[in-house]
Parts: C-alpha cells; sequence; structure tokens
C-alpha cells in the first residue's frame, strides 16, 4: 500500500484540486438553486430538493479535496519519507528500509527484515566512502557496482 502512496503523490494533489473544484462547483449551484426555489415566481419543490442535495455534497468533497492536497502536499515537501498514517504528526524526519518500507529512526539494521541501513558503497579503487545512489565515486571517477 505504501509504494503505491509513494509513486502517487502528484496524483493525490491532482484529485485533491478536482475535489476541491467539484465541492465549489457544489456550493455555488446549491445555493443558487435554494435562492430561486425561494425567490422564484413560484416555490420550487424541486429547486429547493436539489439545492439542498447539492450543498450536502459540498462537505464531503471539501473534506476529501482538501486531505490529499495535504497529504500530497507533505508527501512531495518530504520526498516520500513519511510513513502511512503519520503524515504531518511528528515523524517527517523518519526514513524508510528501501527493502520493506518499514520506518526506521536512527537503526543500523531495520527493525523489521533485518538488513543493513547503511547507504554507503566504497569505491573498489580508492575506499571513499559514497552515497548508493552514485554511479561513479565522488573521489576518483571509477565504477560503482
Amino acid at each position: 500500500m505504501f509504494n503505491v502512496i509513494q509513486k502517487g503523490k502528484t496524483a493525490l494533489i491532482v484529485l485533491g484540486v478536482l475535489a476541491l473544484l467539484f465541492s465549489i462547483g457544489f456550493a455555488v449551484g446549491g445555493v443558487l438553486l435554494l435562492i430561486d426555489a425561494f425567490t422564484g415566481e413560484a416555490f420550487g419543490v424541486v429547486q429547493l430538493i436539489f439545492g439542498i442535495i447539492l450543498c450536502i455534497l459540498f462537505i464531503p468533497f471539501i473534506i476529501i479535496g482538501i486531505y490529499f492536497v495535504w497529504i500530497g502536499a507533505v508527501m512531495k515537501a518530504t520526498k516520500g519519507s513519511v510513513v502511512e498514517g503519520n503524515v504531518g504528526m511528528g515523524t517527517m524526519n523518519a526514513t524508510l528500509c528501501d527493502y520493506c518500507g518499514a520506518q526506521i529512526t536512527n537503526e543500523k539494521f531495520c527493525p523489521n527484515c533485518g538488513r543493513s541501513t547503511d547507504k554507503s558503497v566504497s569505491c573498489p579503487k580508492c575506499g571513499f566512502s559514497n552515497h548508493s545512489n552514485n554511479s561513479h565515486c565522488a573521489n576518483c571517477g571509477e565504477i560503482l557496482k
């Protein structure tokens, strides 16, 4: 589940914005129908019912929109390093295991799968400690495996 959320950060923001736009449309449409129901030549029961329905639909869409935009923005700001369920709850400095996705705070080994959390790779030529994302040694330029 975490990988789906981590890969869909932009999708969450887009869905949130769409939900917010729908909620604005529901609110405006509902209010216009309610105004028409009471100010029209004849009292419009249909306008009243649909106006109330649209005003009620406004509430969940605004909540969903705000929630999706908030989670997507936090996930983008932290580069996806937020554990599901703890978004914005003070664990933004937590990292995740590259193998199983478990939360890691300051451990040398993952508490879930037991693999090393050290992300450095030693250069076979000069022994320099490089980040695991490097394809070449930052010290001598040797290709890292």
